[in-house]
């Protein structure tokens, strides 16, 4: 069971980094989601870009001038070597020595032989060029290069003339091996006369120390043993002998430890027995056992008695069922077996007692005088090998000084034998390359006239002006949409903020709105309510559709926006007007207690209202008497604001707000809130996670990315659920994407067509 329990741990560990992992994955694509809808937004830049850089390619391409390449390549040979060794061997020094080659074929010395044998028609490089720079130009157009882990060199020349380039090549290649040969063939007699001199002088020192060594031998009778080891005898046999000294003062020690142990426990009047058990060896222990004494035979005795009560047991129960106890057998048994326990019951005690008679009459004297005879030879036999040890060590002692010199010589001797192979090896190598010529250089290809130019290449420029316009594009795209920092379309809001967007609602006219027109008061100024028939109300009775076919609950439902001014209140009183034209009994309630638009634009200013309810202490359904507010529309009432409260989120946050959700569920079908600006207060969070759902409004044009996106972290964070999103005030300037996703559709038709009190919509 124990080898499972790290499983769970494990798995337990790895979930986090799993979610993290697949979190960031799919952060990273949502933002190549979102980038990619922008370059379709902004593709007329993407295709100027591209259109820039595949005109300036193709001008470069007319106007380049042509160049032909000719190539040539070189194998470097180390003479002397096995070329078939795959180790390498004196070929890695070639390698080694190949920056070198290199660097000769650029060099002055073969440039100017070039420059010398080129013919007055292959200089076409070198025109308009002072005759002090032949050099400097002839070699910016060569390039010599050599692949990795070869022997092999690349030289090429590049010129506006094919014909030119092949002879540059040509001629570079004759100079640098005519030059290479000569190097080699003057170094290689002088490295072979020295080496010859030094190997002449290490033989005469190698002798020298080969005589001196002889005469030391013979002096010391060294001999030779296995694997040409020189042994000493005396040496040999003195550390011999100190091996035996050590183990003899070792066993003297324990020896004199033991016989004055035995002497203290004997006058403490302690056990001694161990004593005797440590004393005794295997070959004196029964002649030990019969001074003291005691018969080997007893325990044999002792065994066969206890056999023979075993044995008289079985009998008397075996013959007592048929013999009786009254039987002169069956007592004759019993009287031996109670005769054999007893005598095994007193054995141990009469062991015992003897022993303690012994220890004291004669096993002390015995131990004592077994422990000094064993103490006596151990001293002898360390004295003897201590005089032994003494005698050798100053005959090894009169040697020491030979010894080292021996092994001085052994080493210096060693030492110049490896010399000398050295030099054995270098002078065969340094000869062989003299008559051979020391490096080979092998032409493996031939320079050739080339029938196209290497620069510039057409597919080249068109990848370059392929990639670098794009790449300028999408470079220009993003700097352009981090700096303009806006959702260009419903499905960008819904990939970034995670909303699903339910309507597009479009710009409203100003006499839908109070705040602009003074005329219109109440109900009149909701454009639903005002205009039933008019294109821009459609939009509000397809999203009442589609709250009201939604699979989450939608009865009760909070609006509200990023910031102030996006349009919330206006979005809220065209829904409530659209349920209410349905059929379903809507009830209104202004939340916003700070800056109440709804009503104002109702004209329900006023005590009575929602913070009224929240601070009294009656019933909820007392409470609400005279701050609930029907309107011209029979089944629409509405709840203002009430008087501005000091504390409008901690009277959200009391359970008096909470029964009043629960007393307009009971008494209405549709319940629609009001609520401030989430990124402004906590009021929209606080009402958020009492209702079914958050509808947000969002102004495309007004709205920033990221703040619409922290609302909705925001409302999420709480635990409100967010339903999805209104775009709202969207005109042609807006954008194409939205303008073109939903509104613009045009509803027309007869007064009979117009939705009228009938519940359309009740079944859902």
């Amino acid at each position: 069971m124990s080898t499972d329990l790290p499983q769970p741990n494990r798995s337990l560990d790895e979930a986090p980094a799993t979610a993290t992992a697949t979190a960031t994955a799919t952060a990273t694509l949502t933002r190549v989601v979102r980038f990619l809808h922008v370059v379709r937004v902004r593709k007329g830049l993407l295709v100027t870009s591209l259109f820039v850089a595949v005109l300036l390619a193709g001008l470069y391409y007319a106007t380049a001038p042509r160049l032909y390449e000719s190539n040539s390549r070189l194998y470097v040979l180390q003479m002397g070597s096995n070329v078939l060794d795959e180790t390498g061997g004196s070929q890695g020094g070639v390698r080694e020595n190949m920056a070198n080659y290199q660097g000769v074929l650029t060099s002055d010395l073969v440039l100017e032989e070039v420059l010398q044998k080129l013919p007055a028609k292959h200089r076409i490089d070198l025109k308009d060029v002072p005759r002090s720079k032949w050099i400097a130009a002839l070699r910016e157009h060569l390039g010599v290069s050599a692949p990795r882990r070869t022997n092999l060199i690349d030289v090429r020349y590049r010129s506006r003339d094919p014909q030119t380039a092949a002879a540059i090549v040509n001629h570079v290649v004759d100079s640098y091996l005519k030059l290479m040969q000569e190097i080699h063939k003057s170094s290689a007699s002088e490295d072979v006369e020295f080496l010859t001199q030094k190997r002449e002088t290490l033989d005469a020192e190698t002798n020298k120390i080969n005589s001196e060594l002889i005469t030391l031998k013979r002096q010391m009778q060294i001999i030779s043993g296995p694997d040409n080891q020189n042994i000493n005898p005396a040496a040999e046999r003195l550390q011999e002998l100190n091996k035996h000294l050590i183990d003899a003062m070792n066993r003297t020690r324990e020896a004199r430890a033991t016989v004055q142990a035995i002497r203290e426990a004997a006058a403490r009047g302690e056990d001694i027995h161990q004593f005797a058990l440590q004393q005794i060896e295997v070959v004196g222990k029964e002649v030990f056992m019969r001074q003291m004494g005691l018969n080997s035979q007893d325990s044999w005795i002792e065994g066969r008695t206890r056999q023979q009560l075993i044995n008289d047991q079985v009998a008397y129960r075996n013959d007592s069922s048929e013999l009786g106890p009254n039987h002169p057998r069956m007592q004759m048994l019993a009287a031996r077996i109670v005769a054999r326990q007893k005598w095994l019951t007193e054995r141990p005690i009469t062991i015992t007692e003897q022993m303690t008679t012994l220890a004291k009459t004669r096993l002390t004297p015995t131990l004592i005088n077994m422990a000094a005879q064993k103490l006596r030879y151990a001293e002898l036999r360390e004295k003897a090998l201590q005089d032994d040890f003494d005698q050798e060590s100053r005959v090894v002692s009169s040697f020491e000084a030979i010894m080292g010199r021996i092994r001085m010589l052994n080493f210096d001797l060693a030492r110049k034998r490896e010399l000398a192979i050295a030099l054995a090896t270098r002078i065969s190598r340094t000869d062989l390359g003299k008559e051979r010529g020391g490096l080979r250089t092998k032409i493996v290809s031939q320079p050739k006239v080339a029938k196209a130019p290497v620069t510039p290449r057409l597919l080249l420029v068109a990848m370059i002006a392929l990639v670098g316009g794009l790449g300028s594009g999408l470079g220009m795209i993003y700097v352009l949409d981090y700096f303009d920092d806006r959702f260009r379309s419903p499905e960008e809001l819904q990939l970034q903020a995670g909303l699903p967007v339910l309507a597009i609602v479009g710009e409203l006219p100003l006499d839908a709105n109070s705040d602009n027109n003074t005329d219109n008061k109440g109900l009149e100024s909701v454009r639903t309510f005002a205009e039933p028939n008019g294109p821009e109300t459609e939009v509000f009775r397809t999203l009442r559709t589609t709250l009201a076919f939604s699979n989450e609950p939608t009865n009760r439902l909070v609006v509200t926006s990023t910031e102030p001014g996006d349009g919330k209140t206006t979005v809220l009183a065209n829904l409530a007007v659209a349920f209410a034209q349905s059929g379903k009994r809507t009830l209104v309630i202004d939340a916003d207690m700070r800056r109440p638009g709804l009503t104002a634009m109702v004209d329900l200013r006023g005590p009575q209202g929602l913070s009224n309810i929240l601070r009294s202490d009656l019933p909820i359904s007392a409470a609400t008497d005279g701050n609930v507010f029907a309107t011209s529309l029979e089944t629409l009432d509405i709840i203002p604001s009430g008087t501005r409260p000091t504390n409008p989120a901690e009277l959200l946050y009391g359970d008096q707000f909470s029964e009043l959700l629960a007393w307009a569920e009971t008494a209405y079908d549709q319940v629609i809130i009001d609520a401030p600006p989430t990124l402004a207060v906590t009021d929209a969070a606080i009402i958020g996670r009492q209702v079914d759902g958050t509808l947000l409004v969002v102004r495309p044009d007004k709205n920033r990315r990221r703040m619409v996106i922290r609302a909705a972290e925001a409302l999420t964070a709480v635990g409100a659920t967010l339903i999805g999103a209104v775009i709202n005030h969207v005109t042609a300037e807006t954008g194409s994407d939205y303008y073109g996703y939903g509104y613009g559709y045009q509803y027309e038709g007869t007064e009979t067509d117009v939705e009228t009190t009938e519940p359309l919509d009740q079944a859902a």
